[in-house]
């Protein structure tokens, strides 16, 4: 296997004096030499002398490094802002820095030996900043390069004044690449559109080859700082720039994957189904090659050609296809539609085997590539694609025998891994921005599909990296702009405890208490004397995109949505507090949790049997009347018919109904259903009332999306913007703790408590990752009597409920018969 195909990268672990917490126990691997972690570097971040330090620009930096012999490890820590592709001897070795802050700047670690030779090495990078046309997501303080050898013997690899710079003249932001999404008015916050001038563009940067007059000394900036330092003069102690800490994660997937093939085209003598290879444009033509790849994959998609001096291809790329109604409909049906989406430009030197690649990757499961040609026939030699995402194993498994519920498991998987990058992404297309709301349900995915918690851990921290001085954590982080929902705050303090059941991790835990505190300080602040809250600022929504998002306080605040959720945040919080050792603070979060709950209760509405979203009693939300049937904050009697009208109105398709019987008049379908997003809780609402059995019911919206040629999930129903968005996803989650009953009963699930849910189904087997093992369930229905073949991992205890009844689980296999 060449070193193009075998990245070895190290997970570095890191007792950082300012981020022990963060850090002590994530990954283990290759230690870093602790004088790196404790003072200033000696490498200097660069950039190319005379260049713009924020505005839009992509720039090469080289350095020759002549070795005797290649030693048998070579490490290297490496960052950039924005970005940054390393190569060695013209191989590809990695890219980043994973997305941070400039408070916690990510450097990734490599080891260089797999691509060194005797001789004369190149290490070579590229750099870009997208200036103003930047994802969201993308934060930044100043174009620059950084590379540091750990070993001090090896300091030639160091960034300084040794290295060489080149402004990349023929690389940089396509001005229109995302003009069509704008003039439908949809809201994009990744990346641009690029474009690359072959005619401009050094072939040879990473090699020995490039023109020596291409190239001038790179100009020092100052010199790296970690966030830890420690040691050194009294002005180096307040460092400056970045402040490096390594990244804990693994390098992204970078895996060939099938690019798609001819669905349609302009190009005679090419044929539908064919792969694009050997296709040759004639001179002055324009035609146009539709790429149909049948799922939706996130990858970087080249281009290869040979010949075509002064061509155009440009690259269009989008998720489904449009018909004059703007409308998407069946994935599948391609006549009287059009491409819609971000489009790459790359111009044609006349070279041959000239390959066109952005330096962001691209989502697609349609790929256009429109060709002009000017003089010269342009040959398309083959186009290639590589998947990126994080390096996310699928353990768990569920067989009902259902076909259309190995579909929906299979979408949800497919979703999930679209979703995880270099943080969660609530969609790969769209935004690559990391929600609190969509992120919740993320890492639970990865707890529960993947027993894998490195992207959960990163996203708590950086979470609680983004509070403001009052308190509240922003919605979405990293950003480049700030942007607050409240509600999202609470779903931080949420995500803190479900990582609690899940892990075994009491030091992260405690670590996460000042941000968990911080909110709900915040909120207890605002909770007025009837136990509602006051009116809360900034965006304050329940369910997005049902008519009831603007309904869901007065002008007095009063709530009862977010007062519930709140309530649900403070029982969180209570209970680790007090295991934590505070039973101070969790009896106070208790008292409030108290208050809120009798303040809700008492927005119940005889005429409906329904909570209502604010004393003024105009509307009667789904979403309100989920979380109350998960807080239990009515008498039983109440309770349960709540519970059945939550139920009957989950059975409307998610995210329509009128106006939620506005002026006192209320048909039950009237009121609009919960979207995909809100269904998660749902799901919890069925879970806190026992009623398990009606998930698959509610599993129709799915199942009405299995006809549309989807292959994730998307945002909402049609019309929909995404079709890939992480919050949809939940179904995955709830097949193995609903309908198979798997979830924690302890905290680091020390304990299983298993509660089958199977509906109409009469058998069905799942698999469930635990941090021990695995917990593997089998199950044969039989009128009322459930047969169960349970095995937990080795020292794991639990129980299994089945029609109200307890019995206890051994680790081990066991079975037993429960009527």
């Amino acid at each position: 296997m060449s070193p193009a195909h075998t990245v070895r990268v190290l997970v570095v672990t890191a007792l950082f004096a300012l981020a022990a917490p963060r850090l002590a126990a994530q990954q283990p691997g290759v230690p870093i030499n602790p004088e790196l972690l404790s003072r200033q570097w000696p490498a200097s971040w660069i950039a190319a002398p005379g260049a713009p330090e924020r505005d839009a620009g992509v720039y090469h930096f080289r350095r020759f490094v002549p070795l005797d012999s290649v030693p048998a490890r070579l490490l290297v820590h490496v960052s950039g802002d924005q970005r940054y592709l390393l190569h060695v001897n013209g191989h590809r070795v990695g890219a980043g820095p994973g997305r941070g802050d400039p408070g916690h700047w990510r450097f990734e670690t490599y080891d260089l030996a797999l691509w060194l030779k005797p001789g004369v090495n190149v290490v070579a990078a590229t750099v870009w900043n997208f200036g103003l046309a930047a994802p969201m997501a993308q934060m930044t303080r100043r174009t620059g390069f950084l590379l540091q050898a750990d070993d001090p013997a090896c300091a030639a690899f160091n960034t300084g004044r040794d290295w060489q710079a080149q402004v990349a003249t023929g690389h940089g932001v396509l001005a229109d690449g995302l003009a069509a999404l704008r003039a439908r008015g949809f809201y994009y916050a990744a990346g641009p559109g690029e474009r690359r001038d072959g005619r401009l563009w050094d072939w040879a940067w990473d090699t020995t080859d490039s023109a020596p007059a291409r190239w001038v000394a790179a100009k020092e900036i100052w010199r790296g700082h970690p966030r830890s330092i420690s040691v050194g003069p009294a002005w180096m102690l307040s460092p400056e720039g970045w402040l490096l800490v390594p990244n804990p994660l693994p390098l992204l997937r970078h895996d060939v994957t099938e690019p798609g093939r001819v669905a349609r085209t302009t190009l005679a003598g090419v044929a539908q189904g064919q792969a694009l290879t050997d296709v040759t444009v004639p001179a002055r033509s324009d035609v146009r090659m539709l790429i149909d790849r049948a799922t939706l994959t996130s990858a970087y998609p080249t281009i290869v050609v040979s010949g075509g001096l002064d061509a155009r291809v440009r690259v269009t790329y989008a998720e489904a296809l449009f018909d004059a109604d703007r409308r998407k409909g069946d994935r599948n049906q391609l006549a009287g539609k059009d491409i819609v989406g971000v489009t790459d430009e790359f111009i044609a030197d006349g070279g041959t085997n000239r390959r066109f690649e952005p330096l962001w990757f691209r989502t697609w499961r349609f790929l256009e590539l429109h060709v002009t040609t000017a003089d010269q026939p342009l040959t398309i030699d083959r186009v290639d694609a590589r998947f990126t995402g994080f390096p996310l194993e699928l353990i768990a498994g569920f067989d009902a025998g259902d076909d259309a519920l190995r579909r929906i498991w299979d979408i949800s998987w497919r979703t999930v891994q679209l979703a995880a990058h270099e943080t969660y992404v609530d969609a790969p297309y769209w935004e690559q921005l990391q929600y609190v709301g969509d992120t919740r349900v993320d890492a639970l995915l990865s707890y529960a599909l993947a027993n894998d918690d490195r992207l959960a851990r990163q996203a708590i921290e950086q979470f609680d990296d983004s509070r403001s001085a009052e308190g509240l954590t922003q919605s979405r982080y990293p950003t480049l702009e700030p942007q607050y929902i409240p509600p999202y705050s609470l779903f931080f303090v949420g995500m803190v405890h479900d990582f609690w059941m899940y892990r075994a991790d009491r030091a992260f835990v405690a670590a996460r208490l000042p941000g968990t505190r911080a909110v709900l300080d915040w909120y207890l602040a605002r909770q007025r004397g009837d136990g509602l809250l006051g009116h809360l600022p900034y965006w304050v929504h329940g369910d997005t995109g049902t008519a009831l998002d603007d309904a869901i306080q007065d002008k007095d605040g009063g709530s009862a949505l977010i007062t519930l959720q709140l309530l649900m945040a403070l029982r969180d919080a209570a209970a680790i507090e007090h295991a934590m050792g505070d039973a101070w603070r969790a009896q106070r979060y208790l008292d409030a949790a108290g208050r809120a709950a009798n303040a809700v209760a008492a927005l119940w509405d005889p005429d409906t049997g329904l909570v209502a979203d604010t004393p003024a009693k105009l509307t009667w939300g789904h979403p309100v009347n989920i979380v109350a049937v998960m807080a239990s904050v009515l008498p039983a009697d109440r309770q349960a018919a709540l519970v059945d009208r939550v139920i009957a109105i989950g059975r409307h398709p998610a995210g329509r109904g009128a106006d939620g019987g506005r002026g006192g008049a209320w048909p039950i379908d009237a009121i609009p259903s919960a979207t995909f997003y809100f269904r998660f809780y749902l799901a919890r609402a069925l879970e806190a009332a026992g009623r398990g059995d009606a998930y698959l019911d509610l599993l129709q919206p799915w199942r009405d999306l299995l006809g549309q040629g989807l292959t994730t999930w998307p945002e909402h129903p049609d019309p929909s913007r995404s079709d890939c968005h992480a919050w949809s996803a939940h179904p995955a989650l709830d097949l193995l703790r609903v309908v198979a009953g798997v979830r924690p009963d302890a905290p680091g699930f020390a304990r299983v408590r298993i509660v089958p849910s199977p509906g109409s189904l009469k058998t069905l087997s799942a698999v469930h990752p635990h941090p021990k093992g695995e917990i593997r369930v089998a199950y044969d229905i039989s009128g009322s009597t459930l047969t169960a073949s349970v095995a937990l991992p080795a020292g794991v205890e639990g129980v299994l409920v089945w029609n109200r009844r307890e019995y206890p689980l051994h680790g081990g296999a066991q079975t037993l018969v429960a009527r």
